[in-house]
């Protein structure tokens, strides 16, 4: 007697079982792939956002320094690989508060960085006006100014008799080899465009002093908030730095306090 075995299709399930397996980990590695594809797109967006903002400050603190009155506000950059930055500048380009406590100073910059590395037309002192609270004989307000390759400097200072400073105003005058009596107005039209010039206030009361310092044309801020947002495909990164013009940080004028 013969008997016979079937066992046709015995091999099938192992195989649907083996090639089930198979594609589970074929699926598994794709999302896995997949996912690390999109982890590494999604930094290389971050890290392109990040130096996008930190050229918008780089661009902004470039043009405080060398172009002090002609500085950036609210401007945006486009920057390569679709890379866009937008960079704002604190406070107003031609009207700055200031809040002196007793015994201390702030400086303002008329004109350009003194730094020869940088090509920039000279521009001419700009005309102002200072207005507060308790200026009247408590603020002592000095112009220091020198020409371009010379170390012989001017001065005009003077204590304020009221509450508002204009160049109506007169001071002492002083070039080191002269002494007399000007006005402001007279002393900074007699200056050329190369002059760099300096205006400092100094708070010689026993309380603090308020006022607005304001120009008909733009001057740099003597130290501001600069902020920057950079962005690339949809990744936005924002740096906040604090500027502050070289040596305008307010002091403790010690020469004012010698003279006077």
């Amino acid at each position: 007697m013969n008997f016979s075995v079937k066992n046709d299709g015995a091999v099938l399930l192992p195989t649907l079982i083996i090639s089930g397996m198979l594609l589970a980990l074929a699926l598994a590695l794709t999302k896995i792939v997949s996912n690390e594809l999109q982890f590494s797109a999604d930094l290389l967006l971050a890290e392109r956002s990040y130096f996008a903002a930190e050229s918008g400050v780089e661009q902004a603190l470039l043009a405080l320094k060398t172009e002090p009155t002609n500085w950036i506000l609210n401007q945006e950059t486009i920057l390569p690989h679709a890379s866009l930055t937008t960079v704002t500048v604190e406070n107003s380009q031609s009207s700055f508060p200031f809040l002196l406590e007793p015994k201390n100073s702030i400086r303002w910059q008329f004109g350009n960085d003194p730094d020869p590395s940088f090509e920039i037309t000279p521009t001419k002192v700009q005309n102002f006006t200072i207005n507060g609270t308790g200026l009247a004989n408590m603020l002592q307000w000095k112009f220091q100014c020198s020409q371009a390759n010379s170390s012989k400097t001017e001065m005009l200072q003077s204590r304020a008799t009221s509450n508002e400073i204009t160049g109506s105003d007169s001071g002492t005058w002083d070039n080191g080899t002269q002494i007399g009596t000007k006005t402001i107005q007279a002393f900074l039209d007699s200056l050329s465009d190369e002059t760099r010039c300096f205006l400092s206030l100094t708070n010689f009361g026993t309380s603090d002093i308020t006022g607005t310092f304001s120009t008909l044309g733009k001057i740099a801020p003597p130290q501001t908030i600069v902020r920057a947002k950079g962005s690339a495909g949809g990744r936005e990164k924002i740096i906040e730095f604090e500027y502050r013009q070289k040596n305008l940080t307010p002091f403790f004028d010690f020469g004012l306090l010698q003279k006077n």
